[in-house]
């Protein structure tokens, strides 16, 4: 009976132990079970990062290419610009070298126009380019006629311009200093101009007795304007007459008789009997 009774408490206790097993069991797998929705959770999270990241180096590389393509773009664009300006330069050294050529065929057209029937007959197969250097040669003829008209017209109005100036300039008179002189001189009535040096002038009086002198037409003139005769008459007055100074005392006329280029000789003379 003891044994038994043993039997069924440990029973019992094993039992207890058990359920107490199957509960830690239980809440171990419910902890598992949580960390295995968390781990879930976990790599879904780590996926979708992982997609973005895949995503973000996608893009990267995406631009990366898209700027790799645009600079080679720009690249071979340049280039083609380089090979596309060389080509200008030389087709403007090529249509220069045709200009200039086409210019010599214009002058040699102009030369087989006076050609005989049998060189135009030779030449009939260039008529085609014949027709274009004449029409080139035409066009630059058109040309050097507005350019002679321009040139007529700038001649023209040089001509304008010149004879503006010549009128504006005629009859004035080149600057000279002594005129100049003279024009800074302050001038008043009654005063003559006179020069004091090499282009140098000054004003003097002149009286109405110095303006008779100065306009006596001869000697007798200007003896006359001062008063003086060739017959004073007034007793013991001086006067000259032929080159003598003489003295009238009333009745009779002495003088003395100048000879020698300074007055070197003197002779009393009368002069009673000569005429006066």
């Amino acid at each position: 009976a003891a044994t038994s009774s043993d039997n069924a408490a440990n029973t019992a206790a094993d039992a207890q132990s058990t359920a107490v097993d199957r509960a830690a069991v239980s809440n171990d797998k419910q902890a598992v079970s949580t960390d295995r929705e968390l781990a879930q959770q976990a790599a879904v999270t780590a996926t979708e990062k992982t997609d973005v990241a895949i995503w973000e180096a996608n893009r990267a590389k995406t631009e990366a290419d898209r700027a790799a393509t645009a600079r080679t773009v720009s690249e071979n664009i340049q280039t083609d610009l380089t090979q596309k300006y060389d080509q200008v330069v030389a087709d403007t050294a090529t249509v220069l070298a045709a200009k200039t050529e086409a210019v010599n065929s214009a002058v040699s057209a102009a030369s087989d126009a006076q050609a005989t029937a049998a060189d135009r007959a030779a030449v009939s197969s260039d008529k085609q380019a014949v027709a274009t250097d004449k029409e080139l040669a035409q066009q630059a003829a058109v040309t050097a006629t507005e350019k002679t008209d321009v040139a007529i017209w700038e001649a023209n109005r040089a001509k304008t311009e010149a004879d503006r100036a010549v009128a504006a300039t005629d009859g004035k008179q080149d600057k000279n200093d002594l005129l100049t002189a003279i024009s800074g001189v302050n001038t008043a009535a009654n005063q003559i101009i006179y020069t004091t040096g090499v282009n140098q002038v000054s004003t003097i009086s002149l009286t109405n007795v110095g303006k008779s002198l100065i306009s006596a037409e001869n000697a007798a003139a200007a003896l006359s304007s001062l008063g003086i005769s060739d017959v004073i008459t007034e007793s013991n007055s001086v006067f000259l007459k032929n080159g003598r100074v003489y003295k009238n005392n009333g009745t009779a006329q002495w003088g003395w008789d100048f000879f020698g280029a300074n007055g070197e000789g003197m002779v009393w003379s009368s002069t009673a009997s000569e005429a006066m």
